[in-house]
């Protein structure tokens, strides 16, 4: 009888993508790594705009990374190459994720310690994370929430606005929490595509919070201080 993890080897390193010629191609801007993204498949969209680009615990992440990985905790020298979405968190720690859009069942994360290696051959630590597709079939009512955050943001993409970022950071900070549409009110910004594309950055850089409603971001969004 196969262990428990022996089952979870097989579940993590197995091949989870849909063959590519039926895949949807999506073409993104990522205000959180100021770069143009193309990213392949439905699934990945949604993770993308609701667990990498506008989570405040992600910093940075790369798609279609190729990274030597052990499963093994000792020191065996048994490393193999996976490809996968390389995540770094804002607490230091690394995780790689992939989707397995073969899970429709179960929604929660798989997830194992892996040992990792880069071109310096230096040895790591690290998660290997399974994203299902029963997981991402229970967030995708957030992706046109995200959507639009992320396209406010993009809106001032070439735009250098310290001080209108200054207002509206001082405002979160003495305000604590409120409404979008208040928020626009107690800054001092003429400008209010302007000044909602500072609140988006600053949302997708993790300095504001709001929590995806199915009614889509817009005025009476809640919004509060980290």
């Amino acid at each position: 009888m196969a262990t428990m993890k022996g089952h979870r080897r097989k579940q993590l390193m197995a091949s989870r993508k849909t063959s590519g010629h039926n895949r949807s191609l999506w073409m993104a801007y990522s205000p959180k790594m100021n770069a143009d993204l193309i990213i392949l498949g439905d699934l990945e969209i949604i993770h993308w705009a609701t667990e990498l680009e506008t989570s405040s615990c992600v910093l940075a992440y790369r798609f279609d990374e190729d990274v030597d990985i052990s499963l093994n905790a000792d020191d065996t020298d048994d490393f193999t190459k996976l490809r996968g979405i390389w995540v770094e968190r804002r607490d230091g720690s690394v995780a790689l994720h992939q989707i397995d859009a073969q899970e429709k069942l179960d929604p929660d994360r798989k997830s194992m310690p892996i040992r990792y290696r880069l071109t310096d051959q230096v040895v790591r630590h690290a998660q290997l994370v399974s994203i299902t597709f029963a997981h991402l079939a229970l967030v995708a009512y957030q992706l046109g929430f995200w959507l639009k955050v992320i396209a406010m943001a993009s809106q001032v993409r070439s735009y250098v606005l310290d001080h209108e970022t200054e207002l509206v950071g001082t405002q979160v900070q003495l305000k604590k929490e409120g409404t979008i549409r208040s928020l626009l009110d107690d800054v001092d910004i003429s400008d209010q595509a302007i000044a909602l594309g500072v609140i988006c950055r600053l949302i997708i850089a993790g300095s504001v919070m709001v929590e995806a409603d199915k009614n889509g971001f817009g005025f009476n969004t809640v919004w509060r201080a980290l």
